[in-house]
């Protein structure tokens, strides 16, 4: 009997010695909140697409982590929230805690199965206040928040559909620290997981319809169908050079002048000079050198073709660089400004024609400041100028951000 106790209490001993020899046995918490994850039962359905209308969540329903914090979207998808006020991290929604990791102190880590079929991972906690298998609601304390800087207290909240992480700018409005006021959706698609909102859709496809009636370029190449306008503001840089730098207007459009046998006559264009004589001239818009010959009245000319039935005319150039049916990018020197035709001196004539109709190249051009207009071009019998305040873009991207564009 002795013998038996003495054996039994050396295998006690023995497994006691082995235990304290092992090396620890713990997860990272990296593999142990993807185990938690991957734990949970896949919300996609059949059809792999899981949709939640956040906007018909209520106030009551959802709680930011710390309150009276401010968020930040990361580049990585998750999202931080500070507060120097609020040290007590809440549950986002109501659900089951599926983790808690109270091994690390300086990686403590709480995972959350919502009801709503997303799930939360808090990163960056301190003194967690739950356990494993714990139901808690929305607002409810769970942890308390990292306070490193001794400034304000931090959390990092991190998304998750399934297993698949998701970016929390889908989730949470940064501006107003409040859910979006969209739709989510968010489907399997050949392996790649993919989530976004009903509002970026709309805006999306909104966009893309406007890109396809955006006047970038008046290259006659271009291929612009259904396009009644085009906005200035639209034009690349690229694509528009100012005919003459450094200049002035001597003489502005329509102005009336009289020939040498005392009858007037409208002017047809506006007269540019420099300082200089011989000045290098640029073309105005990408475009085909539609002629490049002597003219009368005009002496050496350039006619250039551009898209939307656009024409624009250089005259008493001193000598050309180009030749017809030369393709010519905007900004590309053309020529020399002269004084041949009817002419007193060295400068530039440039006209602006519609359809084979002249038009005030102020229309496009600020003879000041050497920029386009503010403005927007319609086109119809004749050319209409409307002044607007930004791009073509812009109010939809405003509208985006004020929420207005729904289920597109």
């Amino acid at each position: 009997m002795n013998k038996l106790l003495f054996f039994a209490m050396l295998a006690v001993v023995s497994l006691c010695s082995a235990n304290a020899l092992a090396p620890d046995t713990h997860f990272p918490i990296e593999e142990e909140t993807s185990f938690a994850l991957k734990a949970d039962s896949s919300v996609f359905g059949k059809d792999s697409i899981f949709t939640l209308a956040l906007d018909s969540i209520q106030s009551n329903q959802y709680s930011l982590p710390l309150h009276r914090g401010s968020l930040a979207h990361l580049t990585d998808g998750s999202m931080r929230v500070c507060s120097r006020y609020d040290r007590y991290v809440r549950s986002v929604f109501s659900g089951t805690v599926t983790m808690v990791n109270r091994n690390n102190k300086e990686k403590q880590t709480i995972v959350i199965n919502h009801d709503n079929g997303l799930q939360t991972v808090y990163c960056e906690l301190r003194q967690p206040q739950v356990h494993a298998g714990e139901r808690v609601r929305a607002g409810q304390v769970i942890a308390l928040a990292d306070n490193k800087d001794k400034k304000h207290f931090a959390t990092r909240v991190e998304f998750y559909v399934g297993n698949e992480l998701m970016k929390s700018a889908h989730v949470f409005n940064a501006s107003t620290g409040k859910l979006q006021p969209e739709k989510l959706y968010c489907k399997i698609r050949r392996g790649k997981f993919i989530s976004t909102t009903a509002n970026f859709n709309a805006y999306s496809k909104a966009l893309a319809r406007m890109r396809q009636l955006m006047v970038t370029s008046l290259s006659p190449f271009d291929h612009l169908r259904n396009v009644s306008s085009m906005n200035l503001f639209d034009l690349s840089p690229m694509h528009w050079s100012y005919p003459l730098v450094n200049s002035y207007v001597t003489s502005p459009y329509n102005v009336l002048r009289e020939k040498d046998d005392s009858t007037t006559y409208h002017h047809t264009g506006v007269d540019i000079k420099t300082h200089i004589n011989h000045d290098s001239i640029h073309a105005a818009f990408d475009g085909v050198i539609e002629s490049a010959s002597v003219r009368s009245g005009y002496g050496n000319c350039v006619v250039i073709r551009h898209a939307m039935g656009l024409e624009t005319l250089y005259g008493h150039m001193t000598c050309f660089f180009i030749k017809n049916g030369d393709r010519v990018k905007a900004g590309q020197v053309i020529g020399l400004t002269g004084a041949t035709g009817h002419a007193t001196g060295d400068h530039l004539h440039f006209e602006v024609l519609y359809h084979g109709q002249r038009q005030d190249p102020a229309l496009f051009f600020n003879h000041k400041t050497h920029w386009l207009q503010p403005a927007k071009i319609l086109l119809g019998a004749q050319l209409k100028s409307v002044a607007v305040k930004h791009g073509s873009l812009y109010p939809l991207y405003v509208d985006y951000k004020n929420h207005r564009w729904r289920n597109g």
